[in-house]
């Protein structure tokens, strides 16, 4: 195994074992899996802040998904995924909300298809920027971050 199969590895790892939507976690780690060793050393050297990060659109997606529609009066559709795909809220849910959500997730596809691409894109555009993560870049993220995390609260 090579150094950058092992950091990618370990990172892999690392990404996995957060709580947070399973589209985003392959999202990321296929991102991940064209890079080259030296970039994924500046991800491992801030994985705090990724992390952090990743959580952050963790909680946008759930908000997202939160604030969707019931949709009554549209035609049922059965979504092959498991909700844990999509969502990944902080508290786990009971059977009931699980159906209700489920039921959303259904009900909405086109918007799901929206936010998920939405997610997506930003996402990769964050991955370039923890690539080329500077002192000063990761310094101004991190205050932009705390602002962004205080302002949503």
């Amino acid at each position: 195994m090579t150094k950058t199969e092992e950091l990618l590895e370990k990172i892999s790892k690392h990404i996995n074992s957060l709580n947070i939507a399973w589209y985003i976690k392959e999202e990321v780690i296929a991102s991940l899996k064209y890079l080259h060793w030296y970039k994924l050393k500046n991800i491992d050297k801030n994985m705090d802040s990724f992390c952090e990060y990743l959580i952050f659109l963790n909680d946008q997606n759930t908000e997202k998904i939160k604030s969707l529609c019931t949709g009554e009066g549209k035609k049922e559709q059965h979504s092959p995924k498991e909700l844990n795909y999509f969502f990944a809220p902080e508290k786990k849910l009971n059977k009931e909300n699980e159906k209700l959500y489920m039921k959303k997730l259904s009900e909405n596809g086109y918007e799901l298809l929206t936010l998920v691409q939405w997610i997506k894109g930003v996402l990769v555009l964050s991955i370039d920027e923890f690539c080329n993560a500077s002192k000063t870049r990761m310094d101004i993220h991190n205050m932009l971050m705390k602002r962004e995390v205080k302002n949503h609260k």
